[in-house]
């Protein structure tokens, strides 16, 4: 975060080549854009590269050939790349990824991701099976993007973080999603807001039920309405270490609201709860007042 522009590039370049041992590089939040060409022309010369934060940086598809050259001749553990608008270059990075299987941290949020790169996502994924964390917010994988990537998604037994949040799925891609969660018993973070599962939400609830580690849940802007909520609440009964649940923007009525919060009662760990923007009535507002109770470490409350 130095605001470093394209500008540097040469210099920055020229560094790298003087360091060949480093494993760790942090550029996120510049203006690097095509001058990572010059900086990635570097990177490849190196092999002990274990981290690369590049987020941020107004990087096209322009850089993303030599970008996948980096992730050729590196064994990379974590790859940060949020925030740029690289789109289809994503596949050929994909594809270098699908060549190494040290990756356990994966950042390709808002990048313009549509479902035309999902099988090249889904082969990187499915090639790194020791992928802790998978952060793909914010594109538009859409639904049969989602299900493409779920198939490798669910072949993953130490997945901690899935953030898919904003990617125009629908609840047809319910079940693919669910399949995900039921075979990862190690989730703590799960980012679902933003998109149109509706009932679908019954499905990814059910799931649920096997994700005692989980820690943060976000449902929001789903259209979630009173039948999911039921599922929802008996779900948040095996979530013993939940710490946020964010459910605002839905349809959520009395008795659903009700279910849930009584559900929330028993959870000691949750300090975030928000569920601003739905039917809130007076009687679902004392049953939230019993959260509040029952839970001395709430701080954040939304309605």
């Amino acid at each position: 975060n130095n605001h470093i522009t394209e500008d540097a590039a040469d210099a920055i370049a020229i560094v790298l080549l003087s360091n060949l041992n480093l494993e760790e590089l942090y550029l996120s939040n510049n203006q690097l854009a095509s001058g990572l060409n010059k900086i990635a022309a570097s990177l490849k010369e190196m092999h002990n590269l274990t981290v690369l934060d590049l987020d941020n940086n107004n990087a096209t598809d322009e850089v993303a050939t030599e970008l996948s050259a980096v992730v050729h001749s590196n064994k990379l553990e974590k790859l940060f790349l949020a925030n740029n608008s690289l789109k289809l270059g994503v596949v050929v990075i994909a594809h270098a990824l699908s060549t190494i299987t040290t990756v356990t941290e994966l950042n390709l949020s808002n990048n313009g991701l549509t479902e035309e790169v999902a099988c090249s996502l889904a082969a990187a994924v499915k090639s790194n099976r020791s992928l802790r964390t998978v952060k793909l917010s914010n594109n538009k994988l859409q639904t049969d993007g989602i299900k493409v990537i779920a198939q490798s998604l669910k072949q993953l037994s130490s997945l901690e973080v899935l953030h898919i949040d904003n990617n125009m799925i629908n609840e047809d891609g319910a079940d693919d999603i669910a399949a995900v969660l039921l075979n990862n018993r190690h989730l703590r973070e799960l980012n679902l807001g933003d998109n149109n599962l509706q009932h679908g939400v019954i499905q990814i609830a059910n799931a649920l039920n096997n994700a005692t580690a989980l820690q943060k849940l976000v449902l929001s802007d789903n259209k979630l309405c009173e039948d999911v909520a039921e599922a929802l609440a008996m779900a948040l009964k095996f979530m013993h270490s939940l710490k946020v649940l964010a459910v605002m923007n839905n349809v959520l009525k009395t008795n659903g609201i009700i279910k849930i919060a009584q559900s929330l009662c028993s959870i000691s760990e949750l300090t975030l709860f928000n569920i601003y923007n739905n039917q809130i009535t007076r009687e679902a507002e004392d049953a939230i007042a019993k959260v509040i109770e029952n839970n001395s470490k709430l701080e954040e409350l939304y309605l």
